[in-house]
């Protein structure tokens, strides 16, 4: 990655948002020559555009100057197969938006005195060198580097939840009226004393047992956290170990994937599935 490409296409003028987007991710991607290769999928993954929106913007950054397109090929006995394109970044090109940056009040003539109003991520681009005087970094990094924690680091959250906290909401019983922000205040804080992987093996345990149940009887997941009764279930699990013998026969037998059967395997009923397996009352698939 080129902090220096980063902080370049930062603050070009690219003509639309989606436009920006795209040069911002193959700055991403560049090197210290400012050229990179992603695939146009890889770009597409990255930025949530379709792929003719994709290659749209990209032919409409080299047309303004912004970057040049070589096409590559892979050569072959038959013939020459086409790979993804090299992208080479014209930092020496620049439609600085500095100016336009500069014209923009942090704060509106108009604004009550009572109400504050947060700076725009160009404000701290713009005093960024001011406040980073000390720092022996060169000022494209400070910026590139906030740029990609901006843009990148955080790219695992889906609408402001992580990727585990939608897999446990995905696996919890479906109730109505259930409070999805409640839920993963509650779920951060359970991660502090039980593995997710063991968590989410028990959610999906709690959410068997309660396929036929009525909806509205089921606890709310925040609830269900905050008591702790995850671990409930197992202590009742445990205690019966001929009826949990049936159940965990049951449910291994209607596990679909092999990534599925090993999380299960080395979870809290490990010890049950080695002895199945042991007696011969469970198989693995193959």
């Amino acid at each position: 990655m080129s902090w220096t490409s980063l902080a370049w296409a930062s603050k070009q003028k690219a003509g639309s948002g989606n436009n920006k987007l795209v040069l911002l991710s193959l700055a991403n991607f560049a090197n210290d020559k400012n050229e990179c290769f992603p695939s146009i999928k890889t770009l597409c993954n990255i930025t949530e555009l379709s792929k003719s929106t994709v290659i749209r913007c990209i032919n409409s950054l080299e047309k303004a100057g912004l970057l040049k397109i070589k096409r590559r090929f892979i050569e072959s006995e038959n013939n020459n197969r086409q790979t993804s394109n090299l992208y080479l970044l014209n930092i020496e090109y620049h439609a600085d938006t500095t100016q336009c940056q500069n014209d923009t009040p942090l704060y509106h003539s108009d604004t009550p005195p009572s109400v504050t109003q947060t700076p725009h991520i160009t404000s701290n681009i713009i005093n960024l060198k001011k406040n980073n005087s000390n720092s022996s970094e060169d000022e494209n990094e400070q910026l590139g580097k906030m740029i990609y924690s901006g843009m990148f680091l955080n790219k695992k959250k889906k609408n402001g939840y992580s990727e585990e906290f939608e897999e446990f909401w995905k696996e919890y019983p479906n109730r109505p009226n259930d409070n999805k922000h409640g839920a993963y205040l509650k779920f951060q804080q359970s991660l502090k004393e039980i593995k997710y992987d063991d968590l989410l093996e028990k959610t999906k345990l709690f959410a068997k047992s309660q396929a036929n149940a009525d909806k509205k009887f089921i606890p709310q997941a925040k609830t269900w956290l905050n008591q702790k009764r995850y671990n409930d279930e197992i202590a009742v699990e445990k205690s019966e170990s001929d009826s949990s013998d049936d159940w965990v026969i049951r449910y291994w037998n209607n596990i679909d994937t092999d990534k599925e059967r090993e999380r299960f395997s080395n979870g809290v009923y490990s010890a049950h599935v080695k002895r199945l397996l042991i007696e011969g009352k469970i198989h693995n698939a193959g």
